[in-house]
């Protein structure tokens, strides 16, 4: 059967794109398919608007603790509408690398629209259906809402629609204590707003490392941010948060508004997939084996939908001062180059010679006010863990310490020293 592509792709977000532009850059018929804006959620509600917010943020804090940098009597007013100019400036500066236009001149046919997987040679947009060798999903993920009671009464402010704000809340509350809730939370504690952040883990970042999740609660906490771990909302009024607290008092949160940040999901239903009988796992990601396929033979995805994080894991640097997020695999030319600390980058390469290159797994960065930080690592086929501590000029006592050993040996325990 003679088929009008090669590829058809589900969503123009960063992973979708990605799968586009090299389909058609070796020279494969491929079709884009977008219901919404391009870009995703990195170009549009998540990167690029979070990251632009919390630079706006990072120069209010500085200006707002000038003698610490040896400047005297900097003030800084805060204009909140000019802050969200800013940010949505930013995503237009960027949007046409993401457009139709840009990727219709490189090759890849685009179409707006809502798209319906027929079977698995066959996507139908509108009134139009596409024939395809192969499809790939990259429909990306959304904001979890919980079903609090109380909650479909309120106006509340998501991960999505927060951008839309031009009036800086003088009370937020931010429900969810994971990288999106704690990154703004500390802006919009920057900016001016009285924050509460509210989880019901004992502590913020579950998933992420407990010492790098300690950093970042201490700095929230210094900065004015009202920590609130181990409180369950209950319910949620026009005016409060009520909490369930182990006294069983009930404490109440007034708020002017609340974000809600406890999560992602997969937008994996919706597109007919369920009718082809195409797996999910419980928590909607879609199953895929090590080559991305699904469970119908023809039919692939990538990025949020497949998880398991949503839009990347938080870096602890991002919030205590580090611009970007570091995040390595161990598959780099140099994966220790981006580090800006010359005693942190010697560090990293330390753990790299110790543990072996091949068994890096993960890696990230934590760096002090002054300079001086950490390096952790995820090491070995079957787990294990590098820890280091040093400075800016030093980086010392750099541990692997293999859960267990692999054929190599690569993860027998050692140390090293490396100064810069």
């Amino acid at each position: 059967m003679k088929y009008e592509n090669n590829l058809v792709v589900i969503g123009a977000g960063s992973a979708g794109l990605i799968a586009a532009l090299i389909a058609a850059t070796v020279k494969a018929r491929v079709s884009l398919v977008e219901s919404g804006a391009m870009g995703g959620d990195c170009l549009n509600t998540g990167c690029v608007p979070s990251k632009t917010l919390i630079a706006s943020a990072k120069a209010a804090h500085v200006l707002s603790h000038g003698e610490r940098y040896g400047l005297k009597n900097v003030v800084g007013e805060v204009d909140f509408a000019k802050v969200m100019a800013r940010v949505r400036d930013a995503i237009a500066t960027i949007a046409p690398k993401d457009s139709m236009e840009r990727y219709e001149s490189l090759g890849v046919r685009c179409l707006a629209g809502h798209a319906k997987v027929v079977d698995g040679h066959t996507v139908e947009v509108g009134d139009r259906r596409l024939t395809t060798r192969r499809i790939v999903v990259a429909a990306g993920a959304e904001p979890f809402v919980p079903p609090i009671p109380g909650i479909g009464d309120v106006d509340i402010l998501t991960s999505d629609n927060v951008w839309d704000l031009n009036e800086l809340p003088g009370r937020l509350a931010v429900l969810g204590g994971g990288p999106i809730g704690c990154e703004l939370a500390q802006a919009f504690a920057r900016l001016g707003s009285q924050v509460a952040l509210i989880d019901m883990e004992d502590r913020l970042l579950p998933r992420e490392d407990p010492d790098a999740a300690a950093v970042v609660e201490t700095v929230l906490a210094e900065e004015g941010v009202e920590v609130l771990t181990g409180h369950r909302a209950t319910r949620i009024d026009p005016d409060a948060i009520t909490l369930d607290t182990a006294d069983r008092s009930g404490k109440r949160v007034p708020f002017d508004r609340i974000l809600v940040a406890v999560g992602r999901r997969a937008r994996s239903t919706g597109f007919g997939l369920e009718d082809l009988g195409v797996q999910t796992n419980r928590d909607g990601t879609l199953v895929v084996n090590g080559a991305l396929r699904t469970t119908s033979p023809t039919i692939y995805a990538c990025g949020d939908v497949i998880g398991p994080y949503q839009t990347g894991a938080v870096s602890a640097g991002s919030i205590h001062g580090q611009d970007d997020p570091i995040s390595l695999d161990g598959n780099d030319k140099d994966p220790c180059g981006d580090i800006g600390s010359d005693g942190l980058r010697d560090g990293c390469r330390a753990a790299i010679a110790i543990c072996g290159e091949g068994n890096v797994k993960s890696m990230s960065v934590t760096t002090d006010k002054d300079g001086t930080g950490s390096v952790s690592v995820t090491v070995g086929k079957k787990g294990g863990e590098v820890t280091g501590g040093g400075g800016s000029q030093t980086t010392t006592d750099i541990v692997c310490r293999g859960t267990e050993s692999n054929d190599s040996g690569s993860n027998d325990s050692g140390s090293s020293d490396s100064g810069s």
